[in-house]
């Protein structure tokens, strides 16, 4: 009897084919046995690269590896190495992952710098001259994107890094669910053709996987988390499109108990979720003309719901993980700083419906909240504070310096700089990051502060400066806030003395407040 050539197929799976196309297998809708005149074998030809008898220049690799799994990987959880994984594996099997975790690890800073060189090369050669597509090499880039401070306000690298990771996301197809076989009339001519039987070679023959890696899923939450924050923060790159699988990602590493730290994956997903919702709203666009006709306390009380609803539901993780509190803190700096609006467009805005007192202070306490937590962190767990964190923390000093020179009738400034002093916590703060060094035994061969924490301690000292001479009614701090300033160079006190400070203070020099003194 000769085959049924109709085998019926699903209206999903036809529409699927109608909308989207796919391979040629998809498109036509064969399935049966693997040919090679059709089929890509699963894992194209690729490379052998390993770091197998390279020296990477650290004294303790095995060291600086618990160092990231676990007491760096808690704030970024999306690349979890497994315990029984050692240095000498990932030399063979994760090469570039390897390069990553010794770069943003490495407690020497000269060491520090060159790795990352050497990883930047690593990517550049086996992703554009080589033409790989891994897991390696995106863990790679979402572990140095997320955590190497030194490249970090390099703009023009981390948004190349990002580019890389959208590369590797889009031919891996991590950012969605695996394809589903579609079945047609032309399988039976696939299945009875002798010669394409003949035409397969067991050695190249694919293997299907059923259902997505843990570490898959954890990527590709971690490439939606990295272009979210970077975009918010440099408007440089698009967030990547949420989508029902991400969803799913996350429902799947709360509930699975995989890893210690995917609730945090999922919690530090959640609050970026709504972050994307408050960057998202009319008080963004209309900065830029765009119109805007429903009343904002309907945004602001609805996302303000949202964001209490997260303090209750992530408490457990919250108080496991106190990190995330400054998270959820800026979160809140984020919704309530609408409040600062004094452009035309944004007042206008506001001033339906809205009480812009309640706001300045509502963004008052939650920046006294972030400040409060981020001084209780030791210097020696600063090394834990990701690239997300860093943001947050430019982002808190620069909206507390809006509060403290906000002019408006009804914003007590006398009574704001009492509450929280903007000097003082740079002060503490730079005397924190002066401490780090010797809390973690940076740089141990030389008495040098090369080390970036150094560096910008001896910024926030400097900014500190400009502060009390030009906003005016604040007094100069003395004692224990001194304690890491060191002394300018003629250029840097002619700035002091006859530089415009709120030209200084602009987002963009914000910026570079934990960057380098050059590049």
């Amino acid at each position: 009897m000769a085959p049924n050539l109709f085998i019926s197929e699903s209206a999903e799976n036809w529409d699927e084919r109608l909308l989207r196309g796919g391979t040629i297998r998809q498109r036509f809708a064969l399935i049966g046995s693997y040919n090679p005149s059709i089929d890509h074998p699963a894992k194209s030809p690729q490379p052998n690269f390993s770091l197998i008898g390279v020296d990477l220049g650290v004294d303790d690799p095995a060291k600086l590896l618990h160092i990231f799994k676990d007491e760096m990987n808690p704030n970024f959880p999306f690349i979890s190495i497994p315990n029984s994984v050692t240095v000498d594996t990932m030399r063979k099997d994760q090469p570039s992952l390897l390069t990553a975790v010794m770069a943003v690890t490495s407690r020497d800073s000269t060491q520090q710098l060159l790795l990352g060189q050497r990883l930047m090369r690593q990517i550049a050669d086996r992703m554009v001259v080589n033409g790989e597509r891994n897991l390696d090499l995106l863990l790679a880039i979402l572990t140095y994107a997320g955590w190497c401070y030194h490249h970090f306000f390099n703009i023009p690298q981390l948004t190349s890094l990002i580019s890389f990771a959208a590369t590797l996301v889009g031919d891996l197809r991590f950012m969605k669910p695996l394809a589903k076989d579609s079945r047609g009339f032309f399988d039976a001519a696939i299945r009875e053709s002798a010669k394409a039987r003949e035409q397969c070679v067991d050695t190249l023959k694919p293997v299907t996987a059923s259902v997505r890696l843990m570490e898959e899923r954890r990527a590709a939450l971690g490439y939606w988390f990295l272009t979210s924050v970077v975009g918010s923060f440099f408007q440089r790159v698009d967030t990547a499109k949420w989508t029902p699988y991400l969803d799913e990602c996350c429902t799947l590493l709360y509930e699975s108990g995989h890893h210690r730290d995917d609730r945090f994956a999922v919690a530090l997903i959640r609050m970026q979720l709504v972050s994307e919702k408050i960057f998202q709203n009319p008080w963004h666009g209309s900065s830029e003309g765009r119109p805007h006709t429903a009343p904002p306390v309907l945004y602001l009380k609805a996302l303000q719901n949202e964001v209490n609803h997260l303090r209750a539901d992530l408490s457990v993780e919250m108080e496991s993980n106190p990190f995330l509190l400054l998270d959820y803190h800026n979160l809140e700096i984020s919704l309530y700083k609408i409040g600062l609006a004094r452009s035309e467009s944004l007042s206008a805005f506001t001033n339906r419906d809205f009480n812009q007192l309640e706001y300045l202070l509502a963004c008052t306490e939650a920046v006294r909240a972030f400040s409060d937590r981020l001084l209780r962190i030791p210097a020696n767990k600063y090394h834990c504070m990701s690239v997300k964190l860093n943001m947050d923390m430019t982002w808190n000093m620069g909206v507390l310096q809006m509060l403290s020179t906000f002019d408006h009738p009804d914003w007590d400034l006398t009574w704001l700089r009492e509450t929280i002093s903007f000097p003082e916590l740079l002060g503490k703060l730079s005397s924190t990051f002066f401490e780090v060094k010797a809390a973690l035994n940076l740089d141990p061969n030389t008495t040098e502060r090369l080390d970036m924490f150094s560096q910008s301690a001896r910024k926030l000292g400097w900014i500190k400066m400009f502060v009390e001479k030009a906003i005016s009614g604040v007094p100069a701090q003395s004692g224990e806030s001194r304690a890491s300033e060191t002394s300018f160079t003629a250029g840097e006190m002619y700035d002091l003395n006859g530089g415009d400070f709120m030209g200084y203070m602009d987002d963009a020099w914000m910026k570079d407040i934990l960057g380098p003194w050059e590049y």
